[in-house]
């Protein structure tokens, strides 16, 4: 795996940082270090350009696409995201594909299941000692919220406990 910088495509002054795995790293150890990149970067800024960090997993869905990948955004206290920290996790991993008979309702509901099983494994690489540290450190000057999205809403990831937040309305 190694890291990326990536120029947005809309806006060439906007960067992004993409670490891409290779088939066969592992996906546990490529969250620890996307956790420790983000956590890093992230304690650099002022609380108001971090009140939240937010994730989403966007899947890979046909052959036509490259691949799936994890992204994660600081968002500042007037919920606006923060830019120059965009960070993406490409991994074959994300690859999530529809059946080919298979009914909307039916796929909508897999893939909230899949989402969540990503967004646990997210979860659990969050408690590496290193991460928690690190984490520590963002969280000692104000909290940081952690959330995650779902094509139902936005959730708490809660990381100090085993489940997650209820899905917000908004």
């Amino acid at each position: 795996m190694r890291w990326i910088k990536e120029p947005d495509r809309n806006d060439p002054k906007q960067i992004h940082y993409v670490l891409a795995t290779e088939p066969g790293d592992p996906l546990p150890r490529a969250l620890v270090e996307y956790w420790q990149r983000i956590l890093t970067n992230g304690s650099s800024l002022r609380p108001v350009d971090r009140a939240s960090l937010g994730f989403e997993v966007l899947v890979r869905e046909s052959e036509c696409d490259t691949s799936g990948y994890a992204s994660a955004h600081f968002y500042t206290s007037l919920n606006r995201s923060y830019s120059g920290f965009d960070y993406a996790l490409r991994s074959g991993d994300y690859n999530f594909f529809r059946g080919e008979k298979e009914s909307d309702e039916a796929f909508n509901r897999r893939f909230l299941v899949w989402q969540l099983d990503q967004y646990t494994a997210l979860k659990e690489a969050a408690r590496d000692s290193e991460v928690l540290a690190l984490f520590e450190k963002v969280n000692a000057s104000y909290p940081l919220k952690v959330q995650a999205a779902t094509g139902n809403g936005w959730f708490d990831l809660q990381l100090s406990k085993d489940g997650f937040g209820p899905i917000s309305s908004q």
